[in-house]
């Protein structure tokens, strides 16, 4: 059984009245364990693409299963969230920590949503121990480095062991150095059994994916 699978999936956002086809009939089936990364212009629809999978947006048409459920276009922000808090981690460009939070507080967020299993607090600390940051739960994110908050934001991804992460441009603000410790953290990750779902502009990183789709205009090329 396919982890995702999208059937004549469209998408159309209304703008100053003009009606603009963001996806356009999308078919697409992520098998368990893929690492997939999805390439594209500016516009082409990549990260409305992520939001749908995501469940961070709806589809206009078409059919979604994920993880063997139907996602209703009519379900609710709390059906959407409780399905979404069970089975997919994100990991975004820009980090999106909480400053007000350190960084044990960040990656526990996850775990007020959905029931994690044992000690949310042990479980943590053993992710952060993981990509190398036990030395750093008491540190706010703005006393870390690009790469150490989006090696938090990883942590935080994997707090409700997701069946697939997403990751839309995790090394995009990072140096060539702390980007590439990102996507060993990523592949590791996959040769455990996590399904992931990169996307990028950078063809160097793309090729690390075992699989890559290119999308223009709303749809897969």
């Amino acid at each position: 059984m396919s982890l995702i699978s999208l059937n004549k999936i469209s998408k159309t956002f209304t703008l100053e009245g003009v009606d603009v086809r963001a996806l356009v009939d999308v078919d697409l089936m992520i098998e368990p364990g893929e690492f997939m990364a999805v390439m594209g212009p500016s516009g082409s629809g990549k990260s409305t693409l992520m939001n749908v999978i995501g469940l961070l947006d709806r589809p206009s048409t078409g059919a979604y299963e994920l993880d063997g459920r139907p996602v209703s276009l009519k379900m609710g922000d709390r059906a959407l969230a409780k399905m979404r808090g069970t089975v997919i981690g994100f990991i975004f460009q820009s980090f999106n920590l909480l400053p007000n939070l350190n960084v044990l507080q960040n990656v526990l967020l996850p775990s007020a949503y959905v029931q994690v299993t044992g000690h949310p607090t042990s479980r943590a600390k053993q992710l952060l121990d993981e990509v190398g940051l036990s030395h750093r739960l008491r540190h706010r994110p703005t006393q870390l480095s690009g790469g150490e908050k989006q090696r938090v934001a990883i942590a935080r991804a994997l707090m409700n062991d997701p069946r697939v992460v997403l990751a839309d441009e995790p090394t995009g603000n990072l140096d060539s150095k702390s980007g590439e410790e990102i996507i060993s953290i990523l592949e590791r990750l996959n040769h455990k059994g996590t399904t992931l779902l990169l996307v990028t502009h950078n063809e160097d990183l793309a090729k690390r994916a075992r699989r890559i789709i290119h999308m223009k205009d709303g749809r897969l090329v």
